[in-house]
């Protein structure tokens, strides 16, 4: 889960650099960010409630593209849910307890939704992928 947690973490850092070059898609930038939001505080406040830390974000992140325009921020914005199905697709596979396998195919569910929606919007085709979060 702390994986997951660092995603969710990463996640709402990155959608500020998003923001900042895709002024257009600002709607689905807040909707996204917030979402991660509370996935986020969710997903620390398991973590706490089992005993465990919730390691505090970093100040910054490391991306996957430079970002310098409309469509490297969509690009980037993609890679973000990918990299947070990545993350939930893992905690998915490494339990059997029945609600935690629930949160983490929500958060799995809700990252493929909103790439397919980044993929649309970047008029990248296919806009879905058959197993999000699997390289």
């Amino acid at each position: 889960m702390q994986s997951a947690l660092a995603a969710e973490q990463a996640a709402v850092w990155a959608y500020g650099l998003v923001a900042a070059y895709a002024r257009d898609d600002a709607a689905m930038i807040a909707e996204n960010r917030s979402g991660h939001l509370l996935r986020r505080d969710a997903t620390a406040a398991r973590l706490v409630a089992s005993g465990a830390e919730a390691a505090p974000p970093a100040p910054a992140y490391a991306v996957s593209m430079n970002v310098a325009d409309l469509p490297s921020a969509r690009q980037l914005a993609q890679d973000i849910e990918s990299d947070a199905a990545a993350a939930w697709r893992v905690v998915l596979g490494s339990t059997d307890d029945p609600e935690l396998r629930g949160f983490a195919l929500t958060g799995l569910s809700d990252a493929a939704v909103r790439l397919a929606m980044w993929k649309r919007v970047a008029g990248a085709s296919p806009s879905t992928v058959p197993f999000a979060g699997q390289a």
